[in-house]
């Protein structure tokens, strides 16, 4: 399995609406609500690194979402 941390920077009125579809996906583990730089961290696992790929580029489609930083784990 592979995992990853994803920072989302959200428009600030539609933060609330892409936090709760986000926590819902099946692959997020964990869903917070932070502050700072971005404004959402999710921690997902999948099976492979082109999976991490394809949830990034699913995520960036969604409304409100402005940016995003994928961290990939080492282990």
């Amino acid at each position: 399995m592979e995992k990853a941390l994803l920072l989302l920077e959200v428009s600030p009125q539609k933060t609330d609406a892409v936090y709760g579809k986000l926590k819902g996906l099946k692959d997020v583990k964990m869903a917070m609500k932070i502050y700072g730089r971005f404004d959402i961290a999710l921690l997902i696992e999948v099976n492979t690194t082109k999976d991490i790929q394809n949830f990034v580029l699913s995520i960036r489609k969604m409304p409100g979402i402005l940016s995003t930083e994928t961290l990939i784990s080492a282990d």
